[in-house]
């Protein structure tokens, strides 16, 4: 929320978590504070104090897709505290359906895609009065009842612009990942079943290594933070980059650990190794099916071989933590088919995989699936945000129904839960 102080600066005040736009307040003078009420254990009718005493004209509130409805909550409390403050929303789930979002009297604006540049420009409207809402890229608003939807904004393409999260607005050690950080934005893959290419781009744009190994000493320097974790949808998108940075973090030689995500399509033994010698003590791949035909279908672009081989890789690198991950009730699976997928986990479990979760497939706003179900012989049957977790089925297929998803992931899971075990890491040579 932002407001006139003392000081001739302005005040944030932002229930959202990602603290990216902060930075970037900061640097035009904002005073900027967050809460992130996820944290606290804050109850949504906590924030009503906190409005009635700072009084802002802008909040700012970032969610996916079962948080949805909560942030509706916060907005109307806000509302009805402070009728002047503009409501700001943001995240994947407000970006895929922002006319759904717009339809709440409480949310004012929406924020599509990236966020950085949006909110910049958003307080030299709604503050500085120096353009008005109809110049701003990348967001919708409401004028009268109907809403507008302004040309989207380019995405960022030099990443390295970006200033570096404003982590000491946050009690940073009451966080489990205190060293979470992302290093590239985008993805060039066409699953059926992911969203992140609708909201950052189907180009990858990467921070460079020099970039990110300078984040990661402040981090250090600053909080002694020595375990990271790159939430980058495919650190290892670009092999060679992926082995620059890790050349960097060895030249440091701090004894830093990292966990990253990968597709298996990009490990070679050679990555693999120098993944392990730089930190990396986790490693992450979306698998989502033990059936040749299913993985086609979803065009996830893998194969099982390839799977086994980058699993092969990783363990004999050293990696102790390897997680592949998979989802049951695509389109095109069946009974038979589902039971390749669990039988393939416990397959990789016997490989050196020390986790196999599974999920189910759930059609999320933003994703080819929830825009064309029947293309896909689907049925959604719920728009219950809150239910859209990983373990409840929302859909039924033209093989199976709701009911017979859920037992079939049940049964699956407890499978492959058994197969895990506790078995200690042993490096295979």
């Amino acid at each position: 929320m932002l407001r006139k102080i003392n000081r001739g600066y302005r005040k944030l005040v932002s229930p959202f978590r990602n603290f990216l736009f902060r930075s970037v307040l900061e640097q035009k003078e904002c005073e900027v504070r967050i809460i992130d009420m996820n944290l606290t254990g804050m109850n949504v009718e906590d924030i009503v104090p906190i409005i009635e005493k700072e009084q802002p004209q802008v909040v700012g509130i970032s969610t996916g897709t079962p948080t949805f409805p909560n942030g509706v909550r916060i907005a109307d409390l806000i509302k009805a505290v402070h009728p002047q403050t503009y409501i700001v929303f943001g995240g994947i789930h407000a970006t895929s359906l922002p006319n759904e979002a717009l339809i709440n009297p409480s949310i004012d604006i929406v924020c599509r895609g990236e966020g950085e540049l949006v909110i910049a420009d958003l307080y030299e409207a709604l503050i500085l009065s120096k353009k008005p809402l109809a110049e701003v890229p990348g967001i919708s608003f409401k004028i009268d009842d109907q809403v507008i939807h302004n040309p989207p904004r380019e995405y960022i393409t030099n990443l390295d612009e970006i200033p570096f999260p404003a982590r000491h607005l946050l009690s940073l050690s009451k966080y489990s990942q205190r060293g979470a950080m992302v290093t590239s934005r985008g993805c060039p893959a066409r699953c059926i079943f992911c969203s992140c290419g609708a909201f950052a781009g189907r180009t990858i744009r990467t921070r460079s290594p020099e970039n990110v190994i300078a984040e990661i000493r402040v981090m250090h320097e600053t909080y002694g933070i020595t375990q990271f974790q790159f939430h980058d949808d495919t650190f290892t998108m670009f092999p060679d980059r992926a082995i620059e940075v890790c050349k960097l973090l060895i030249k440091e030689n701090k004894g830093w650990e990292f966990g990253c995500q990968s597709r298996v399509t990009q490990i070679t033994q050679e990555l693999a190794d120098i993944l392990y010698a730089a930190g990396c003590r986790a490693i992450q791949f979306g698998v989502e099916s033990g059936n040749p035909y299913v993985l086609r279908s979803i065009r996830k672009g893998i194969t099982l071989e390839k799977v086994e081989e980058a699993v092969k890789a990783v363990r004999k690198a050293g990696i102790p933590h390897i997680t592949c991950g998979f989802m049951v009730a695509h389109p095109e699976d069946t009974k038979e088919t589902i039971k390749d997928t669990v039988n393939f986990a416990k397959k990789l479990i016997g490989l050196g995989a020390t986790s196999c979760p599974m999920s189910i497939f759930t059609p999320y706003p933003g994703t080819d699936i929830f825009n064309n179900p029947e293309k896909y012989g689907i049925k959604i049957l719920s728009r219950d945000w809150e239910k859209y977790t990983f373990s409840r089925a929302h859909i039924e297929t033209k093989n199976l129904t709701q009911r017979e998803i859920h037992e079939l992931y049940v049964e699956g899971l407890i499978q492959i839960l058994e197969a895990q075990g506790n078995k200690p890491f042993q490096k295979t040579s």
